[in-house]
């Protein structure tokens, strides 16, 4: 009904350029993604000073994976409106996305200038920062965002990441262990600390760290799977076995448990 009122609407003023820019917002709602473009790009035609309409267009180019576009409309809106944090806020997701963290990082500083509080902005800085190998800046980020948000996860996990890629594996436990102080329901959380034991070479604990996330989620595919493998490194192949083939009876086509059980039995 909307489209049929709003068709009628540019029938007698062809001119009228919020009704490109409803049916516009309709297409999107739909998903025909195609017409969302044509229509925001008439009203543009109309108004090429139309922030809305260049923001929609910008999201439709997003969702049709078209990102050079979606940049290109962002570009122009922050031209015009260069105070506009939001804009350069998206800009600097969509450069992150891209993998161009030098992009991402301007964009990002920008942004946090404005808001220096900005937990998400800082987050995605210090992802884009690790990108790039900027290690140590990287880290000085996520403990910025730690301070403000104590309790972000992602903040501690690339930390944990960092930590276990320079081999500062006391550091990496260190990290993985606060978290479990407040958040014991995550598995990945035991998967990533038993893994950090496992390159430290601290079987024992690597061991008890995968067997207390399995007491919680027994089905969890990762912690049987890296357990199997803790388990060849310790050379106890029966219990290697025991995991691997758990997996394999709950996803047949599991291909990383099949390709380890018969890589071990040749």
């Amino acid at each position: 009904k909307a489209v049929e009122y709003f068709k009628k609407v540019i029938d007698f003023r062809p001119n009228f350029e919020s009704a490109y820019f409803n049916l516009g917002v309709i297409s999107e709602i739909k998903g025909e993604l195609n017409q969302a473009e044509g229509y925001y790009k008439r009203s543009l035609e109309l108004n090429p000073r139309d922030v809305q309409s260049k923001q929609r267009l910008s999201q439709v180019y997003i969702k049709q994976k078209d990102v050079d576009k979606a940049i290109k409309e962002l570009k122009e809106m922050s031209g015009h409106d260069p105070a506009n944090v939001d804009i350069h806020f998206m800009l600097a997701m969509l450069y992150l996305d891209e993998k161009n963290y030098a992009r991402a990082i301007e964009e990002f500083r920008l942004v946090l200038e404005a808001r220096p509080a900005d937990v998400s902005a800082r987050l995605y800085l210090g992802i884009s920062l690790e990108g790039i190998e900027r290690h140590n800046d990287a880290i000085a980020e996520f403990k910025k965002v730690i301070s403000t948000d104590p309790k972000n996860i992602n903040a501690f996990h690339h930390l944990g990441l960092i930590y276990s890629k320079l081999k500062r594996y006391e550091d990496a436990v260190r990290i993985y262990e606060e978290v479990l102080s407040f958040e014991k329901e995550k598995p990945e959380i035991y998967l990533y600390l038993g893994i950090t034991y496992m390159s430290a070479k601290d079987y024992r604990r690597s061991e008890e760290t995968f067997l207390k996330g399995l007491a919680l989620f027994k089905d969890n595919p990762d912690l049987n799977f890296n357990l199997a493998v803790l388990y060849e490194k310790m050379k106890r192949f029966d219990d290697m076995d025991k995991y691997l083939k758990k997996i394999i009876e709950q996803d047949p086509k599991h291909a990383d448990a099949l390709n380890y059980l018969g890589y071990s039995y040749a």
